[in-house]
């Protein structure tokens, strides 16, 4: 049986499930940890019937004193993947997928790295998978069952080489970039509560920013219930964020929330056209629904959340009802175009161009939407295979190498850990999610249990390595996923009273105004510098994509560029 959506979160718990784990062992009740973490007691509730329900244990005594080494990893994948089946719909468990396709595209890049490095690279990769329960790369084959205990591979994958990523050291938070981050538990049953952005001041200080949030105290903010305005509840944790979409610049980003008047109220999609600075209500829908993916500007596919009411796919603002190529099917966008996932493959255009055509019974597969090279002559596309093996169930993931033709040529492996990929930095980095384990080592194949969190990282694609990023994100626990990058040198608006900048088409304060950026807002510097009607201005272009003139007065800039 084949599995559509996205994978269960890896790990024995969900970094949700750590945190309430971490709160039992501390002796906190179950009303006490609903207000240390700003959600309701009923959440708390399920989340300790899950960690019993996964743990095999009887009760939270145990609970307390349990250990990651006392039970293998499989068994808790093995319940997390029943659990997560018996809980959702087939186009629920896809939402959190749709969030973001360019993860899921990006994904499958990091192959294509891993196998254009040197021969040099490939030969420190093969010393340290020998030292590991991994199985070595292999020039003539894939692994089997036998090598490593790893079941064999997907039949469309036997005929490619296959090669492991390495986990390299922890790096800084990149300068030139922004970062702009889902905040909330996004890989794992808990909801999410905004969206939030990093990046590197003039100064060179990592700055890590809330722009969007229904519970200020899971994103760690003293401010008002929530930024949208709407109406407080009388429970804090009750407006939940259901799905993100976003253009992988930032350019547009949808976020849909729930509920006004909580529960049973409307769903709210809010829009922004800054790279998140300001928001703007754009629809109610009634019911549950989650933002899935951007077909084109202006244009959003919603469908089911989890937990909610069956609703067709459909395209806002028209309506637009999609129609899958077989029932179950899931949409995505890669590259501006249409994909869709289903127990079959892979389609594009209704046509499937990828097959699992699977002939092992009990064998649980799925490929997601590919990510196309920048020069568009090939792609990567993520791989997800699940297996019965001895007492549970064994999980691995493939990046697989295709060709414009959909043939694969090599896949890169990752026996333990699901590379949650997101947005590209450049040519070589992708902005990434990483899973932590106290047992993997810099230099060797990543490995070993989920017990360490999860934070940003980067995938180097010229050493098939991934970089976690711990700072800041260390401290914001549910900073889970990356939806967007801003390319700077950057320009911050500053000292406009919490009103906006005026972009002109050129440098005089007479010249028709392009754009309103607001106070905040990153800018990108374009490194232009003129004097007009006795005004400096700099020459600027908005995460809209307008470019023009801007006073300097209201510019935060880098002074390594200067004014001259």
């Amino acid at each position: 049986m084949k599995r559509r959506g996205r994978p269960p979160h890896p790990d024995i718990l969900t970094p949700r499930e750590w945190e309430v784990l971490g709160l039992l062992r501390d002796g906190l009740s179950n009303p006490e940890i609903a207000e240390r973490l700003g959600v309701t007691r009923d959440a708390v509730k399920y989340h300790v019937s899950e960690i019993l329900s996964k743990l095999a244990l009887a009760s939270r005594e145990e609970a307390a004193v349990w250990r990651p080494t006392e039970h293998p990893w499989w068994a808790a994948a093995f319940a997390a993947l029943a659990g997560a089946a018996s809980r959702l719909s087939p186009l629920a468990r896809i939402a959190a997928v749709g969030l973001s396709v360019a993860a899921l595209g990006g994904l499958a890049l990091l192959a294509w790295a891993v196998l254009t490095t040197s021969g040099e690279t490939k030969d420190n990769a093969s010393s340290a998978v020998s030292n590991t329960d991994a199985p070595s790369p292999s020039a003539t084959g894939p692994p089997t069952a036998t090598e490593g205990g790893l079941p064999s591979p997907p039949l469309f994958l036997r005929d490619a080489p296959i090669e492991p990523v390495l986990l390299g050291e922890d790096l800084e938070f990149p300068a030139g970039v922004a970062g702009l981050f889902e905040v909330g538990c996004t890989e794992c049953d808990g909801p999410s509560y905004g969206v939030a952005r990093a990046y590197r001041s003039a100064s060179g200080e990592v700055v890590y920013e809330p722009l969007l949030w229904t519970n200020p105290r899971v994103v760690g903010v003293d401010r008002p219930h929530n930024s949208l305005g709407l109406p407080v509840p009388d429970d804090s944790s009750a407006y939940w964020v259901t799905g993100v979409a976003a253009q992988s610049d930032g350019s547009e980003i949808f976020v849909t929330v729930c509920c006004d008047p909580f529960p049973d109220g409307d769903t709210i999609v809010a829009r922004s056209t800054d790279a998140g600075e300001t928001w703007a209500i754009w629809q109610r829908l009634p019911g549950i629904y989650a933002a899935i993916a951007i077909v084109s500007p202006g244009r959003l596919i919603v469908g089911s959340y989890p937990y909610g009411e069956q609703v067709p796919l459909t395209v806002l603002p028209d309506g637009e009802t999609l129609s899958p190529p077989e029932a179950g099917a899931v949409p995505a966008m890669s590259n501006g175009e249409l994909f869709w996932v289903g127990d079959k493959g892979l389609y594009r255009d209704g046509r499937l161009v990828m097959a699992t055509d699977e002939e092992e019974e009990n064998r649980q597969i799925s490929i997601y939407a590919p990510a196309f090279r920048p020069s568009g002559e090939s792609a990567l596309a993520a791989v997800y295979q699940s297996q019965p093996m001895g007492n549970g169930n064994r999980v691995v993931n493939y990046l697989a190498e295709i060709t414009r033709d959909w043939a694969v040529t090599r896949s890169l492996l990752s026996p333990d850990h699901f590379l949650s990929t997101d947005v590209w930095l450049d040519e070589n980095r992708i902005l990434t999610t990483v899973s932590r384990s106290s047992t993997s080592t810099p230099g060797r194949p990543l490995a070993g249990p989920f017990d360490g969190g999860t934070v940003p990282g980067i995938i180097d694609l010229s050493t098939a390595s991934v970089h976690p990023i711990p700072h800041p994100f260390s401290d914001h626990y549910r900073t889970r996923r990356a939806i967007a990058v801003q390319r700077g040198p950057f320009a911050r608006v500053v000292n406009t009273d919490s009103a906006c900048v005026n972009v002109r088409a050129e440098p005089i304060p007479s010249a028709d105004i392009l754009d309103c950026a607001a106070e905040g807002v990153l800018l990108t510097d374009l490194l232009q510098f003129q004097e007009g009607g006795g005004v400096p201005w700099r020459r600027v272009r908005t995460p809209a994509g307008a470019e023009g003139w801007a006073s300097m007065e209201f510019l935060e800039t880098d002074p390594a560029y200067g004014h001259d």
